[in-house]
């Protein structure tokens, strides 16, 4: 399937993209993974010797065109990105840099490269916004960050890329994914460190429900998008299919610690303006890329507790998400 094929992974260093990459060495592909902290790939230190590492900004075409001249990637999955999901306006400006320059400039790289057989757009959950869950993806997104809408954006000119270009291009909308050597600050990695630690943690009342698929399964999902022909032009969701309460994933998380920490549930309020029902649709995922998730949410919290007790103070990058 990627035996020898030329992979390029953008943001390869970052949670999701580290998963990847080692999967695609495992297949046998060739990977590069294009990073832009020199610093920060501790998630790699494992395959280090097995792929090709470049160090640059995904905006800069300085290094991105002639990365792709010369590496002549068969398949890219464009997971680099800059991810801060406060409202402010603020911060619209360097997402927008990041997110939708630097998709712009991978872009211009590409068209026309007779060497490119797949392009894989990563978008997210958050575009759909305030719409009625289950989201399909059919529906009109309603971002409601900077984030979102400069994902969206993105998203737009790959499609009009796919459209106009002919460009081979498949976009994913994956919902929360978690797992090992993800960073702190998100909702699973949040609980984790707190119960480990013995903590209080204040939280809403718990009551939203959440989409969450484990880390491996987002990874095959991509993989099939890379590789499934009828995938190209496709927007396709990748998720559990399932909602989830979050009080019901804290209260499991705590008693795989041995009920250490002292969950506040009602301490802090909603968010203004917060979709209480957050979660995705998969049937098309299903039928067009013959994929659907393996692992359970028990066992996927499992392992990913296990790790953090084992690897916690081993990687001191595991810093709060910007």
């Amino acid at each position: 399937m990627l035996s020898s094929k030329h992979v390029l992974i953008t943001g390869g260093n970052g949670f999701i993209g580290a998963h990847l990459a080692r999967r695609c060495v495992a297949l046998g592909a060739k990977v590069a993974v294009l990073s832009h902290h020199a610093g920060g790939n501790w998630r790699l230190k494992d395959i280090e010797d097995k792929i090709e590492m470049f160090i640059g900004s995904v905006a800069d075409s300085k290094v991105v065109a002639p990365l792709v001249k010369n590496f002549k990637p068969e398949i890219v999955f464009h997971l680099a990105a800059s991810i801060n999901r406060d409202r402010s306006l603020a911060i619209f400006s360097d997402l927008y840099h990041t997110n939708v320059e630097g998709t712009e400039v991978l872009l211009a790289s590409l068209l026309g490269a007779s060497f490119l057989k797949r392009f894989v757009q990563i978008g997210t959950i958050d575009e759909y916004g305030s719409n009625q869950a289950p989201f399909k993806e059919t529906d009109r997104e309603l971002p409601m960050s900077p984030y979102s809408l400069t994902k969206l954006m993105a998203n737009r000119l790959v499609e009009y890329a796919s459209w106009e270009e002919k460009f081979p291009a498949v976009i994913v909308r994956p919902a929360l994914v978690y797992g090992p050597a993800q960073s702190f600050g998100m909702l699973v990695t949040e609980c984790i460190k707190s119960c480990l630690a013995g903590e209080t943690l204040p939280m809403t009342p718990g009551e939203q429900s959440r989409d969450l698929l484990y880390v491996d399964d987002m990874v095959e999902a991509l993989i099939q998008a890379g590789t499934v022909d009828k995938a190209i032009g496709e927007v396709i969701n990748i998720g559990s299919g399932e909602e989830v309460v979050i009080k019901k994933v804290v209260l499991t998380i705590n008693e795989l610690l041995g009920n250490k920490g002292d969950i506040q549930f009602g301490k802090l309020p909603y968010r203004p303006g917060e979709n209480i029902h957050f979660w995705l649709e998969t049937k098309k995922a299903r039928r067009i890329l013959n994929w659907q998730p393996r692992v359970s949410l028990l066992d996927g919290l499992q392992t990913t507790v296990e790790w953090y007790k084992e690897n916690q103070k081993r990687f001191p990058d595991l810093q709060p998400r910007r």
